[in-house]
């Protein structure tokens, strides 16, 4: 209920949790209505390397995620592939690929523009 009450009263602008053990990248979605944040899903499955895949393994009668949708706010969960280790560098560059995203999309400050795209660049393993 904390989670619930806090997403309600200060909507996050995305929302990524950690589980296992598939090994891959789902978003969650509602229906027509609320479809999955497919930006999100590419976006983290691009700089984790982890497949972003719809999820079909079982029947899933309640999740955060697909809560978190219905109310438009983009959501996935990022299903380790070990149960044992945290793949930090790999996540550490999806979260990352997060930051770079909300960043760079925000008013830029001219001084600063290019000195934080060559950072993502760099965080993110790109030119």
């Amino acid at each position: 209920r904390a989670l619930r009450a806090y997403f309600i009263a200060k909507p996050p602008d995305a929302v990524i949790f950690y589980h296992s053990v598939l090994g891959a990248v789902f978003t969650g979605e509602c229906g027509d209505e609320h479809p999955p944040a497919r930006w999100l899903g590419e976006l983290i499955a691009e700089a984790t390397g982890y497949p972003y895949k719809h999820f079909t393994y079982y029947d899933v009668t309640g999740d955060a995620t697909n809560w978190l949708a219905e109310r438009s706010i983009p959501a996935l969960t990022v299903e380790l592939s070990t149960r044992t280790e945290t793949e930090f560098q790999r996540n550490w560059k999806g979260i990352m690929a997060l930051q770079c995203h909300f960043v760079l999309g925000e008013a830029h400050i001219p001084a600063l523009d290019k000195a934080v795209h060559q950072r993502c660049a760099n965080l993110l393993g790109g030119s």
